[in-house]
């Protein structure tokens, strides 16, 4: 059986991936970078299923899921559309964090990887736009800070196309450090909730180095902008999301 990690990026993927497949009964498939991004591809269903299989994972008689992660998948519905085509009852979980702080994290990350120069005002305030140098290196734009974090509009395609039970959404700040959420997943895997994961504690893909700051007015702007598409998706999910600021 199959799942997917499909996003949102700086939202706690990374951990995630690594909690799944620390689990004896779950193998994540490798090299987890760069991310498999196997579905993007059009033609991914011409190659069959053991070549997808062969290409990132090994038999093993105790695994019962095999999961992917690829964050790109959150922005196009048409992988989506080949996963469901390509396997039975596959599982997609999605992560999110609150979108102020996922926005911040991204740019942040961008900074870090030389993608992008300008400063926190220019990017959300003045929304100044920034050429990038090797835009064919991505397969999402990089720059999208905002728009990732209007989650409502990625998570409707994705429910209308799997189950409301094979179709997970977590939240960064609840799944973080905390064991019985931890426990509750492995559950919705149908695997054994009582393995304890080693890295409850431990920070995954978290971000070294000095940023500039964020004012409190850049943060504010932010937290305006996204206040509609968060009462859309708290009114969605019957969700108070009260562990966000925005």
């Amino acid at each position: 059986m199959h799942f997917f990690i499909i996003g949102a990026q700086r939202s706690g993927t990374t951990y995630l991936y690594q909690i799944l497949d620390e689990h004896p009964q779950i193998q994540m498939a490798r090299p987890a970078r760069p991310e498999p991004k196997y579905f993007l591809e059009y033609n991914a269903l011409r190659n069959g299923y053991d070549h997808y299989f062969e290409k990132y994972f090994e038999e093993d008689e105790n695994t019962q899921w095999f999961g992917e992660k690829s964050t790109s998948y959150y922005e196009y519905i048409d992988a989506g559309k080949r996963i469901e085509a390509f396997f039975e009852r596959p599982k997609i979980l999605m992560i999110l964090r609150d979108p102020v702080d996922r926005a911040i994290s991204n740019y942040y990350f961008s900074l870090k990887h030389n993608v992008d120069k300008r400063s926190p005002q220019e990017v959300f305030i003045e929304k100044k736009a920034f050429q990038l140098e090797h835009p064919e290196r991505f397969s999402t734009d990089p720059l999208a800070y905002l728009d990732r974090g209007e989650y409502i509009r990625f998570i409707k395609p994705y429910a209308d196309l799997f189950p409301a039970q094979d179709l997970k959404i977590l939240f960064f700040e609840e799944l973080i450090d905390n064991e019985a959420q931890i426990q509750n997943l492995y559950r919705w895997f149908n695997v054994n909730p009582e393995f304890k994961s080693s890295l409850l504690s431990e920070k995954v893909n978290a971000l070294e180095g000095e940023y500039p700051p964020i004012d409190e007015y850049v943060t504010e702007a932010l937290k305006r902008h996204y206040k509609p598409f968060n009462d859309e998706l708290r009114k969605y999910l019957n969700q108070e999301l009260s562990f966000w600021k925005s």
